[in-house]
């Protein structure tokens, strides 16, 4: 589906940091080609890449990267409620079948709790990159993060940018580019939206998670794999950061280049 509002250019201070990312990115990237790729968790734990797969059950710390709403907000637009409402329909009536389960066990290593649909895949062979969350699990545990990242590829390429102290200058950034603040905010706010139309459709209780949303929004950037996710889910034109850090990590993954790993361990 196509977005009610179109992508804007990056202005010179995100062109800026998306220049030095990608730098800093393969750096990084040069430094490990001697060895097996480093991949830190949320925990600060460092896995080689035979570990990387035993840490995907919670790869961007979700109980660390939400943060309080803004003591006020203002709705959305009306493009912007239609738009929400639109993709919760096309979620609901396409919900996770028995093969999408399996795969997105397979990428976490563990079942997906709460799963309701599968909201991004790879352009080329289908796998997940992203599942839609409800926002109550069943065992009554309230769960903000919607729009969770699975793709180990996504995941892994996220890390690196974490792992190259991108956060703090994308903090930097939000303080300094009014036009980021004020996608961010509207990010966060159709976020909750997003949420609140999943609830209202599987009678969840958002009432301990109200005006949470992830990744640290509205005000900071705790967590690339949530707005990373939250993009893949939304689109571009969404959440700048997520969008710029899918930019950053476009030389491992791209969502219409198939670098999917899941297919060559189910066949083992």
């Amino acid at each position: 589906m196509s977005q009610s509002t179109s992508a804007q250019q990056p202005s010179k201070e995100q062109s800026k940091w998306l220049d030095g990312g990608r730098q800093e990115s393969g750096n990084l990237h040069a430094a490990e080609s001697g060895g097996p790729r480093i991949v830190p968790n949320s925990s600060g734990h460092v896995a080689t890449s035979l570990e990387s797969s035993r840490i995907q059950a919670d790869p961007c710390g979700h109980g660390s990267c939400t943060a309080p709403a803004l003591a006020a907000v203002d709705s959305i637009t009306d493009d912007d409620a239609l738009f929400v409402r639109s993709l919760t329909e096309r979620f609901m009536s396409n919900p996770a079948g028995d093969d999408d389960i399996r795969l997105v066990q397979r990428q976490l290593g563990r079942y997906p709790r709460g799963m309701v649909s599968v909201g991004a895949r790879c352009a080329v062979c289908g796998a997940p990159f992203v599942v839609v969350t409800r926002p109550m699990l069943t065992d009554g545990t309230p769960f903000p993060t919607t729009c969770y990242l699975t793709s180990p590829e996504a995941v892994k390429a996220v890390s690196h940018v974490e792992a190259a102290g991108r956060m703090a200058q994308f903090n930097e950034l939000l303080a300094q580019d009014e036009r980021v603040k004020s996608g961010y905010v509207r990010a966060h706010r159709m976020y909750l939206a997003f949420r609140s139309e999943l609830a209202g459709r599987l009678g969840d209780d958002e009432r301990h998670i109200a005006g949470i949303s992830a990744g640290g929004m509205p005000t900071r950037v705790k967590c690339l794999h949530a707005l990373v996710a939250q993009s893949l889910v939304m689109g571009n034109g969404i959440n700048p950061i997520g969008d710029m850090t899918l930019e950053l990590i476009s030389d491992e993954f791209q969502p219409g280049v198939c670098r999917c790993s899941i297919h060559e361990a189910q066949s083992r």
